[in-house]
């Protein structure tokens, strides 16, 4: 017999070496298992693979239940799918209301009218499909996946479906085509508050919810007393901030600009625009034709017959009126005519704008720089935009045609009125709130007299406080030379008288 000693086996430190070794090994090929991604590919595989385990079954139910309803059973539908579904064990979850079955919003109102710097609240209401909307999913390991019945074909997701806020109510977002006049912003759950700005308009409020947008618009009112069907002078206001002086058309509607300048509203009704509202060929240079027809037909009381001197004057360019050329003339004299045809009106000044030693050149370009916004065109008036003015007071303001065609005394400042000195301004003197219109210190425009005396072929208008008002009333014509000299030709009557101060203007903006 061997003695123990003798006896050749493994020893302790042998065995530990090897387990060392062996577990090295292991965890190399783990990780290179892991490395390679087999272990995630095989998850993602059994994860695609209980999927379409699902999808198959879902549409074997469905083909049996076809069957059946042939046979006279029940109508083959997705709920019946879905009962067999989980008889089989499928873990299958179901989502009603939510974002799946509602399809938009509805306001309670289409239409809404505001004052300035007002506030006003308009209310939505949720929109939901016909009938009861589901929603299915299948839960596969720990994660939910949408079975999909659409005409017959069943189809479950492969994209994981999060359900925390399916359930919840969709967004609603709330837009203001114009927020400078309209802000719009949600309040709370179904309602929206509207805060309106110092600036007239039309504003559209876009509320979209479920992909499906609906409008409300919005009117804001800066003026009252108006007839928006004939005049709308909100359309005509200049960028930029306005403060509005009185905003009552019955009284003469003014706003002052940012430049602190006094500007009133001058309405033309649109009802008088028969010619060009009837125009059948409405080329540009036909309307305007049809534009200026029907407001000379307008203000034909104004301008007198062919025998008169008023008559013969004309909006018409001339060397040293102020403006660079006839092209220019022409351009800014239809831009005006197209604005008074758009908007039923235009802005002149509130005051006389008297400067010393004045010719009308240096007057249109005092008057060019008075644009309020820098945007729309400034300038003298021209000689068919005064006679509007004339045609304005007569409507509005109470005057007969004779006080302001034939003897402005009741009205203006003249030498044969008790205030027969210049002073701008007075009460008195105020008709639809535009001050001075008759007397007080003759005005330059851009009008031409047709046959000038000794070069006086500028029209100045208005007459002045040392003229007889008989002879000289608000809708009065005088020659006046380009540097400023005057005389003045009574209408009608051929004969001149000097005398008077034409050191002064009034501008218009369209």
């Amino acid at each position: 017999m061997r003695k123990l000693k003798d006896f050749k086996g493994i020893t302790l430190i042998a065995l530990v070496i090897t387990i060392i070794i062996l577990l090295i090994l292991a965890g190399l090929s783990i990780s290179a298992l892991t490395g390679s991604g087999l272990f995630a590919k095989a998850q993602e595989s059994t994860r695609l693979s209980e999927i379409k385990e699902i999808e198959e079954a879902a549409r074997l139910s469905y083909m049996e239940r076809q069957i059946d309803e042939i046979d006279g059973g029940e109508k083959a539908a997705i709920e019946g799918v879905i009962s067999d579904l989980r008889e089989k064990g499928y873990t299958i979850k179901e989502i009603s209301g939510g974002t799946n079955s509602v399809t938009g919003v509805k306001l309670n109102k289409s239409e809404i009218s505001m004052g300035k710097n007002a506030t006003e609240e308009i209310t939505y209401e949720y929109e939901y499909a016909s009938g009861k909307t589901v929603r299915y999913f299948a839960e596969v390991q720990g994660k939910n996946y949408e079975i999909i019945f659409n005409n017959g074909e069943i189809i479950v997701s492969t994209v994981e479906t999060d359900l925390t806020d399916i359930g919840k109510l969709p967004e609603v977002t709330i837009a203001s085509s114009n927020s400078e006049i309209v802000e719009a912003q949600k309040s709370e759950e179904g309602k929206i508050t509207l805060t309106s700005k110092n600036k007239g308009g039309e504003v559209t409020i876009t509320v979209t919810c479920a992909g499906k947008p609906v409008t409300c618009k919005v009117s804001i009112e800066l003026f009252t007393g108006l007839d928006k069907d004939n005049t709308n002078p909100g359309e005509a206001l200049p960028e930029g901030e306005i403060e509005i002086i009185e905003e009552d058309a019955s009284k003469g509607i003014v706003i002052k600009d940012q430049n602190e300048r006094e500007w009133v509203w001058v309405e033309v009704p649109k009802t008088v625009f028969t010619t060009a509202d009837n125009l059948e060929d409405r080329t540009e240079e036909n309307l305007n034709i049809a534009i200026k027809q029907d407001l000379m037909e307008y203000t034909e009381a104004y301008r007198g017959t062919t025998t008169v001197f008023k008559y013969q004057c004309s909006d018409e360019w001339y060397s040293g009126c102020g403006v660079e050329d006839a092209a220019t003339y022409n351009e800014m004299y239809n831009k005006m005519i197209n604005s008074v045809y758009s908007n039923g009106g235009f802005w002149i000044q509130r005051y006389e704008d008297g400067r010393t030693n004045l010719a009308v050149t240096t007057a249109q370009n005092y008057a060019s720089q008075m644009s309020p916004d820098g945007i729309k065109t400034s300038s003298l008036l021209f000689g068919i935009q005064w006679d509007l003015v004339c045609k304005y007071l007569e409507v509005k303001s109470g005057l007969t045609t004779a006080e302001v065609n034939s003897d402005s005394s009741s009205w203006g400042r003249y030498s044969n009125t008790s205030n027969n000195t210049p002073s701008a301004g007075l009460e008195r003197n105020k008709k639809m709130n535009i001050y001075d219109f008759a007397g007080n210190l003759s005005e330059f425009t851009l009008e031409k007299t047709a046959a000038p005396s000794n070069g006086w072929i500028n029209v100045c208008r208005g007459g002045c406080y040392d003229n007889l008002s008989t002879q000289l009333s608000a809708s009065s014509r005088g020659e006046n030379a380009v540097n400023g000299s005057h005389l003045y030709k009574i209408s009608g009557s051929g004969s001149t008288t000097a005398g008077g101060t034409t050191d002064t203007f009034r501008a218009t903006f369209y």
